[in-house]
């Protein structure tokens, strides 16, 4: 149960952590896309000098940079967090697996008894008999 326990927290750690690198991503590209956006238009009104065009270039070089870091850890987070359910899965089925086996025994068990309470009233009733049984 323990181990089940584990599993499933570990699975929605690593969910967690999907989750935040995705929103992290999300974050960055609305961002860059606004930022994009304005000096796109800035650009087309020729509001821009030689130098500002430069440094939106190497800006924009910095934002792609970025965002496929983020896709990494958004890919590395999906990948963990397929790892932790596959294991929770596996914690399940061990688990779902001891339940079983325990049954059985229980049931094994439980046959036992019944069969010895069995024998030991035969035992019994034959003793019972040899009591009442004429002697010859």
């Amino acid at each position: 149960m323990r181990e089940l326990s584990a599993a499933l927290r570990n699975r929605e750690t690593a969910e967690q952590a999907r989750r935040a690198a995705e929103r992290d991503r999300a974050r960055h590209d609305r961002q860059t896309t606004a930022i994009s956006g304005s000096e796109t238009e800035a650009l087309s009104r020729g509001e821009l000098l030689a130098a500002d065009m430069v440094r939106l270039e190497a800006w924009r070089a910095r934002m792609q940079l970025a965002s496929r870091t983020l896709a990494v850890r958004v890919a590395q987070a999906g990948a963990e967090e397929s790892r932790a359910k596959t294991e929770q899965w596996l914690a399940q089925e061990r688990l779902a697996a001891r339940k079983a086996d325990a049954n059985v025994v229980s049931e094994h068990q439980a046959r036992w008894a019944e069969q010895r309470t069995q024998e030991l009233q035969a035992a019994e009733e034959e003793a019972a008999l040899e009591l009442w049984r004429p002697k010859p």
